[in-house]
């Protein structure tokens, strides 16, 4: 899909968020000795308005697969997403939690083995032997079966060879989803920590937080938060 949008300059605009002095004032700005650059500023608590511009971004979003048979040029992967917004949902009214909302969590005591990768690696292998045990027990009761059926067992084999490949490979989607992407809800996991931990990652692994926030005093927004990784390329 293509995904993005832009953001138009007016006088009328311009004019209605004077009168709700939701922008910043270039000239008390200037006398706090700060430049253009520092004029929006939304997580810090001198924050006093947005400045207005005229822009647009735009991505194009695609499976991993697609991307690879493609060719396409990878500039990140999509690890989470989430929308928290104000008077809706679990986001809380200005000046409101954003990102937080998403890394709320009740930490347990030890380390859960879940948010270790080497574990779920193993968990996973382990997993998919069984699953591979079960087709092919599967296959030698269907064997057994057909010996005492009278007739062309023909139809009956292939209807049954196919259930056996269908819930091989949904048994292979629950494992990828419980030990691969980690799937589910967990209190003791904060959705935020769940997504970084699906790449074997933590916090300080973060390169870039883009948020939607507003700038102004309250700095309501919809918030909308993007986690970005930096990739260390000398190190594959």
């Amino acid at each position: 899909m293509i995904s993005g949008g832009f953001d138009d300059f007016s006088e009328e605009g311009s004019y209605e968020f004077a009168n709700m002095k939701a922008t910043s004032n270039a000239a008390t700005e200037f006398a706090m000795g700060r430049e253009p650059t520092e004029f929006s500023r939304p997580t810090t608590s001198t924050r006093a308005g947005f400045m207005e511009a005229q822009g647009t971004g735009v991505s194009i979003l695609m499976t991993a697969s697609t991307a690879i048979k493609m060719g396409a040029s990878i500039r990140g992967i999509v690890a989470f997403t989430s929308t928290s917004t104000d008077k809706a949902g679990r986001s809380i009214p200005a000046p409101g939690r954003g990102v937080l909302t998403i890394a709320r969590e009740l930490t347990p005591n030890t380390p859960l083995p879940l948010l270790d990768i080497n574990y779920r690696s193993r968990q996973l292998a382990f997993r998919r032997r069984q699953i591979a045990q079960w087709a092919e027990n599967e296959r030698e009761i269907l064997d057994e079966e057909v010996k005492a059926i009278s007739g062309d067992p023909k139809d009956f084999v292939a209807a049954r060879l196919a259930h056996i490949e269908e819930e091989a490979h949904r048994q292979e989607k629950d494992a990828l989803a419980t030990y691969g992407m980690l799937q589910g809800a967990d209190p003791r996991i904060a959705p935020l920590r769940r997504a970084l931990a699906v790449w074997g990652l933590k916090a300080d692994d973060i390169g870039v937080i883009s948020i939607h926030g507003t700038s102004t005093k309250a700095n309501v927004s919809t918030h909308i938060s993007c986690v970005v990784l930096s990739i260390d390329k000398s190190t594959g």
